[in-house]
This record gives structure tokens, sequence and C-alpha cells, in this order.
């Protein structure tokens, strides 16, 4: 699954590539640290939050390999990574590394202007322009005049990437940084989603060429076939059928097929999030608890609560697509529907975002989860077990719709000193 950030790049970020980390040393400002820094809010509560776990692994696995008396070298995640810009430059693949240092994670490693091999670091090449020609105001001028987009795939850590480059003095790139500093507000930063990238490159008219429309596009265009990857991974047959017919003859890899369920993972996760936060907030309403996060993963409903003394359930189905895509329902969710006492209630969450998502609510589901168990039970029967299925929500009535759209904090810190705006 991808994951999206605007980042304020910094003096130190801008390291990351050769000839600025070089041209600092060589200034004799040794304090170059050849990196980006990630933010943990975002990057690790947002993205990866399983990535410093993985790390600890990584790194027990060294201390036993590494002989007594050497230390073992740090976690580090290597991962291919497509750099785009500045301006319209032709984008070049690279090898780069997500690492931990002792107070903060960083996408680490050189980024070499592939059209500048053979030349010195001081030759002008797409990078120069990201520093002024006097490095005494770098601090000033680099958090002012340049903005990331990168892009992380995987799941539980990163396993690929890209990332963009917009310089504000590039006459192609003014308009464009101006809205993504926009976006950015006084963060250092933030989580977007494809949709709003696409949002700012429309509002500044950027060409329907121009490199940077890559990044509307899932990684892999072609494997990832939008609706048919999230349901084919959340087991819908005919939506898995057409996902192997969009790629004819090679069908759908075991990484593919992780890819697309890492995705629906998030998704769902996403709408739970909006739903939770919502469900909190509404009158009359206390003791919300986020079942599936805060109890029991496998609990065959999402969110419970107290509503007018009245306990409550409620089961969450989440789609970054249109309300009218199929439902997917396990027969633990539809037993748990047909036996509950009290109000057993299904939300449904699409469009959904990074935190933000649209909602209707069916009330209660019992009627419909007896007739769906009482119709499943002649294959009961015959020995044939049912565990999941999916039906159009225009079986059920749900309520009128309701954007939810959750706050964004106002700063998004990082423990280094070096990355704090001037």
């Amino acid at each position: 699954m991808s994951k999206i950030a605007l980042k304020r790049l910094t003096y130190s970020d801008v390291t990351i590539i050769a000839r600025h980390y070089y041209g600092r040393t060589e200034a004799g400002q040794t304090t170059a640290q050849k990196s980006i820094a990630l933010p943990r809010k975002t990057f690790i509560d947002r993205f990866f939050p399983e990535l410093p776990a993985a790390a600890v692994e990584q790194q027990a696995l060294a201390q036993r390999q590494t002989p007594e008396g050497v230390r073992p070298r740090r976690p580090a995640f290597v991962f291919p990574m497509t750099v785009y810009g500045p301006g319209t430059t032709n984008p070049f693949d690279a090898a780069t590394k997500v690492t931990k240092t002792q107070r903060n994670w960083r996408l680490n490693g050189f980024f070499r202007d592939p059209g500048n091999e053979g030349g010195n670091w001081e030759e002008r090449d797409r990078f120069s322009g990201m520093l002024p020609p006097d490095l005494a105001l770098a601090e000033e001028f680099v958090p002012e005049n340049n903005i990331a987009i990168i892009e992380f795939f995987g799941r539980r850590v990163p396993t690929g990437g890209r990332i963009a480059f917009v310089c504000a003095p590039l006459p192609g790139d003014g308009a464009l940084f101006a809205e993504l500093h926009r976006l950015l507000g006084q963060r250092k930063m933030v989580e977007r989603d494809r949709e709003t990238l696409r949002y700012a490159f429309d509002r500044v008219g950027l060409p329907a060429d121009h490199p940077l429309r890559q990044f509307l596009q899932e990684p892999e265009q072609g494997d990832t076939p939008g609706y048919e990857a999230e349901a084919a991974a959340n087991g819908v047959a005919a939506a898995r059928r057409r996902a192997r017919g969009t790629r004819g003859r090679r069908g759908v890899t075991a990484q593919q097929h992780a890819d697309w369920r890492s995705a629906a993972e998030l998704v769902g996760t996403r709408g739970e999030e909006v739903a939770h936060y919502h469900l909190s907030r509404m009158d009359g309403v206390t003791d919300v608890v986020w079942a599936s996060v805060q109890e029991d993963f496998y609990s065959p409903y999402d969110l419970r609560a107290n509503r007018g003394g009245v306990e409550m359930k409620i089961e969450v189905k989440s789609t970054a697509y249109g309300f009218e895509e199929p439902i997917n329902i396990s027969i633990g969710e539809l037993e748990e529907a047909a036996r509950c006492e009290g109000p057993y209630e299904l939300w449904r969450l699409y469009e959904v975002g990074a935190g933000r998502g649209t909602l209707r609510v069916c009330p209660d589901v019992q009627v419909f989860a007896r007739g769906v168990l009482d119709a499943l039970q002649p294959v009961d029967r015959l020995g044939v077990s049912v565990d999941k299925l999916s039906f159009s929500p225009q079986l059920i009535e749900f309520g009128p719709p309701v954007e939810i759209r959750i706050p964004e904090p106002e700063d998004d810190e990082e423990d280094d000193d070096d990355d704090e705006l001037p």
C-alpha cells in the first residue's frame, strides 16, 4: 500500500542529494546528515506503525550474527525509489533506505543526477536551484523554497517509493510550490492522498504530460486495477476474476495480492478511525470502545458504545470508492447481528481517505442477518462452510450521507533541532 506525504525540506534534508552534501562539507559545514528526517507522527504513527517492532527484530538478528566485540549495524530497510524533479526533468531510479538513529527515522542515502555521471558535483545539474549561490543564506532559503512529495509503498515496512522535489525559484515549479505550501501550512510533514494531489495539480494547471502526474497513478499501473484490487483482497469472487482478467495471461502474483490486501486493510483502518471519531462526538453517546483495536482484532463488531443506557454495537464497512460497491461481511458478524439483544448498526464509510469519509448508517441489520443465515442453512447441511460473503448495499436501507473530516493536528513535531523551521 502506498502512503503519500508533503515534506518541507530543511538545509539538512537536501544533503540527501550528493552535490549538496559535498558542497556543504567542502564549505566546512560538517553537520550534513545525508538524509531526510521523517517525523514520527506521520511516518510511524500514520504510515508504518509496525516498523519499530521490525527494527527491533532486525537489530536482534544483527546482534546474533555479529562477532563478539564488533558493534552491530543499525537497522536499515533498503528499497528502490524513483526520483522526480525539480521541474520537468526525467525521473530516475535510485536505491535508498530508511534508518533509525538514536532519536529519529530518516530517509537515507545519496541521490545523484544520472545526467551528470562522470562530472563533479560543482557542475550545474537538475538540483542546483535548490540552494542559493551563497550557502550562508541556505538555512532560511531552503525551507522557504523547497518541498518534497514523498510516497512510500509497503505494508509493515517500506518496500519502494518515489519522491518529487519542487523548487520555487524554477519557473515551472513556482505555482505548484505555492499550492503545496498552502497545503502544508506551518507543518513540516503532513499526510495527503492522491485526490488532494490531483486537485493541487489541476488548480495550478499542471500539464497532462508532466512527470509529476505519475503520482496520481497507483504503483505499477495496470497491476492494481482500482476497485477490483480492493474487492479481490477482501474476497469478492467476481472482483477477483475481473482483477485476474485485467492482467491477461500473467495472472496475479502473490506479492500483488499481498499489496492489494494491505491496501484494503489501510482503507478499513482509516474508515474505522473516522467512524470512531464521529461516534465519540455524537450527543448522548458515552463509553465508546474501538473493540477491534482495544479488545479483540477478531471481534464481530468494530465499535461499542452506550446510548441512552442501551449498549449499541457497530460494524464499519469501508471503501475508498463509491457507496454502491459491494459490502463484504463475515458469517461471525452476521451471527452477532442476528442474536444481538441491543442495536447492531452497520456503518457504511465510502470515499474514504486519510482522516475523511462519507457515512451512511443502517440502524439495525438484524432482520437482514437472520434472513441470510436462514438462506444458508441448506448449504450448511451439505457440510459446506461459508465464512464470508458480499452483498449490494441496495439490499438494506441506509440513512442520508454525512461527510466526516478529522481535523488535522496543528504541527508534526520532530526531535531534531536541525529540522525546526527557522
